[in-house]
């Protein structure tokens, strides 16, 4: 893991697995979407509970990608050490 932790990418696989979408207010069936058409639905439609479902697809972004920083963090701090810096901001 340390040597992927240098290209900062290990998180974004992760995130591509992850079921992105909303809850259709209509159908109560979920919409795959990615995060560019949660953000246009969210922008251009009329209607005002579709623009929430499109929301709160977006706010499931975080908290999944939350979950992961810190370990990426310690990682990183864990390579730049093994190079001689004092941490990854140091190494950069």
């Amino acid at each position: 893991m340390v040597g992927s932790a240098h290209w900062g990418g290990e998180g974004q696989g992760s995130r591509n697995t992850m079921a992105l979408g909303y809850t259709d207010p209509a159908t109560s069936e979920f919409v795959k979407a990615s995060s560019v058409q949660l953000r246009n639905s969210l922008r251009v439609s009329d209607d005002e509970a579709t623009r929430k479902a499109c929301y709160e697809g977006m706010r499931s972004i975080g908290p999944f990608v939350a979950s992961q920083f810190l370990e990426i963090v310690k990682e990183r701090n864990k390579l730049a050490r093994l190079l001689g810096f004092e941490d990854f901001y140091d190494y950069k």
